[in-house]
């Protein structure tokens, strides 16, 4: 389990370097933030060194929000109907696959699959 949990950290401080595109030369006073799914203790605790690392080398504050993985597709829905998604989302690929195959369903049936969708819950559908 440690080499997992390094494993998070790292990836987590890859992502904030690699999605945020800074430079040791950004702006002091940005911030980002940062919703994860990986909300245990310890994980928290990895998260937020690797984020005082992250603003230590960039200058750019990271702001960790930490979000039950029950509530996240919620949270990203009112975040982004109110325009206000934070700036990098750490989520697990169960979520990325079926967000990606929601957006194709859209697409190819429109209003048909719109309409589908209202009257069928997500986790236990009806006939």
């Amino acid at each position: 389990m440690k080499g997992y949990t390094r494993l998070i950290g790292i990836s987590a401080l890859w992502m904030m370097f690699f999605l945020n595109g800074s430079t040791a030369e950004s702006a002091q006073g940005e911030k980002i933030t940062f919703w994860t799914t990986e909300n245990q203790p310890k994980r928290m605790t990895i998260q937020n060194e690797l984020a005082k690392r992250f603003t230590a080398a960039t200058h750019i504050e990271v702001e960790i929000v930490p979000i039950e993985e029950s509530e996240l597709a919620i949270r990203v829905m009112a975040a982004a109907a109110a325009d206000a998604l934070p700036d990098i989302i750490f989520v697990s690929l169960d979520f990325i696959i079926s967000w990606a195959e929601e957006g194709d369903l859209v697409r190819a049936y429109g209003d048909e699959y719109r309409e589908y969708r209202d009257r069928v819950p997500m986790l236990v559908p009806r006939p």
